[in-house]
């Protein structure tokens, strides 16, 4: 596996700075694409894209580009949901439509249920406490940030770009410096979906 993943990225700075062309040379045989929270307006010229046009072309460009060079799947690990709470009222092509169908399908069987993830009180650590799976019947639904293809497991990775099955066999930084665990999709589900039908309807 190689990680080229970049902190602070859009799908603009990412192709600008060349790291783009990077992925391609590794000629892969699956590549995980996630853009979209760096790409919304505020940060920066550098960054920014469009939903409805900029952002859509360069996704676009980089599946067909993905394609090209050989991978059997893109996939979007944790799939952004940015460019849908922004069509408003366009119908989309066939392509674009079944494309968000089958997302909000993908995130209504994937929802974990059951659980929470809360900072249990840790004396002795850096910040005093310990991101923690709890069960929790009564917890509203969680998603993971990545998830394995083909199982649709979740999956989680540390510094060492091993892959584990559970959030207490990352280390204590990651565990407790990054969200594995992300609950936004409610919204789409909730929201955004529901809205994107109705604004649909002739």
């Amino acid at each position: 596996m190689v990680n080229l993943a970049r902190n602070w990225r859009s799908s603009k700075s990412f192709r600008d700075e060349g790291t783009w062309a990077k992925v391609l040379l590794e000629k892969p045989d699956y590549v995980l694409i996630q853009f979209g929270h760096n790409d919304q307006s505020g940060k920066g010229a550098e960054r920014e894209t469009d939903p409805a046009t900029s952002y859509r072309a360069n996704m676009e460009h980089f599946i067909k580009e993905v394609r090209a060079a050989g991978p059997q799947y893109p996939n979007g690990g944790w799939p952004q949901f940015y460019p849908l709470r922004n069509m408003g009222n366009e119908r989309g092509s066939p392509e674009v439509v079944g494309a968000i169908e089958g997302a909000a399908a993908w995130f209504r069987a994937n929802q974990i249920k059951g659980i929470r993830v809360t900072p249990v009180a840790a004396p002795g650590t850096p910040k005093g406490f310990d991101n923690t799976v709890v069960a929790d019947p009564a917890a509203p639904s969680l998603w993971a940030r990545f998830y394995e293809l083909g199982t649709n497991r979740p999956i989680f990775c540390g510094r060492d770009s091993v892959v584990k099955y559970s959030l207490a066999e990352i280390e204590y930084e990651r565990r407790n410096g990054y969200r594995y665990y992300v609950d936004r999709p409610a919204r789409l589900l909730d929201t955004d979906y529901p809205e994107w039908l109705r604004q649909r309807e002739p």
